[in-house]
């Protein structure tokens, strides 16, 4: 069998688990929408934002225009490795493959709405 067919294969068991499928399509439609966002206002914006609200006041709190893309490379990079862990996993451990999925979808809601969030303060 070869890797391409075993992921094929993968992939049909996880389809048909119905809080996997829910969660990784919500999910994508999040990173989509995130990224239709940040394409539409990228260019709006000005040169620094301040992103890093932990820091004390300063040039330190401010990141340039392009580390605003930090978050959905974040999101993009965990969404595609517990998706690809998921389908890895869902023959042995369902549960955690589940759980995998649930915490993509939250983590790419959070860093979306922390983008909003952003864009709604500078714009």
């Amino acid at each position: 069998m070869t890797y391409i067919h075993r992921l094929k294969h993968d992939l049909e068991h996880i389809r048909k688990d119905k809080l996997i499928n829910t969660a990784l399509l919500a999910s994508a439609c999040t990173v989509f929408i995130h990224a239709g966002i940040l394409i539409a206002f990228f260019f709006r914006l000005p040169p620094y934002l301040p992103l890093y609200a932990k820091l004390p006041w300063g040039y330190a709190r401010l990141g340039t225009q392009w580390e605003i893309l930090i978050p959905l490379g974040i999101t993009v990079l965990i969404f595609l490795t517990n998706t690809f862990i998921s389908m890895k996993l869902y023959a042995h451990n369902p549960l955690l493959s589940r759980l995998l999925c649930v915490t993509s979808l939250i983590i790419s809601v959070l860093f979306f709405l922390f983008v909003i969030q952003l864009l709604w303060f500078i714009l």
